[in-house]
């Protein structure tokens, strides 16, 4: 009789301990931030293609997965907005960091905060002075999470 009911003790606690691991990575999973389209966790870094030429004439690119400027002529600028949603339970830290042969041309936001809930716009530029070389100048836009 005592084996009986340490067996069955044995196969309660068994069951209880799948039911709360369960629960916990439901829970887990169910609390990520995110870029607009992406899903990610509380540190997680998306990486975006930046791309744009310098030419004599102006010109579009519309671009899938990527932040696009098209042709730009010396001495110009243009912005393109991305939105940006918390869907953390936790405020997110967001920081942004360009790399490639663009990187020079690409101002970022400062680093800010987001809310559990939040979105934000933010506008990322591409600056072109007066003098570049003419070309096709590639680049990735790495936006950072980090929880509180």
């Amino acid at each position: 009789m005592s084996e009986d009911l340490s067996n069955k003790t044995l196969a309660t606690l068994l069951v209880l301990s799948i039911i709360v691991t369960l629960t916990g990575t439901l829970i887990f999973l169910s609390r990520s931030a995110g870029l607009t389209g992406y899903q990610v966790l509380p540190y997680d870094t998306k990486i975006i293609e930046v791309f744009f030429e310098v030419g004599n004439t102006p010109g579009l690119d519309v671009g899938d997965g990527r932040i696009s400027f098209g042709r730009l002529m010396p001495d110009s600028a243009e912005s393109r907005e991305i939105a940006i949603t918390n869907s953390y339970y936790k405020p997110l830290l967001v920081t942004f960091k360009v790399e490639g042969n663009a990187s020079s041309f690409i101002s970022t936001p400062a680093p800010f905060w987001l809310n559990s809930t939040q979105s934000k716009n933010v506008e990322i530029f591409a600056r072109v002075p007066s003098n570049p070389t003419k070309g096709v100048y590639r680049g990735e836009l790495k936006v950072t999470f980090q929880r509180a």
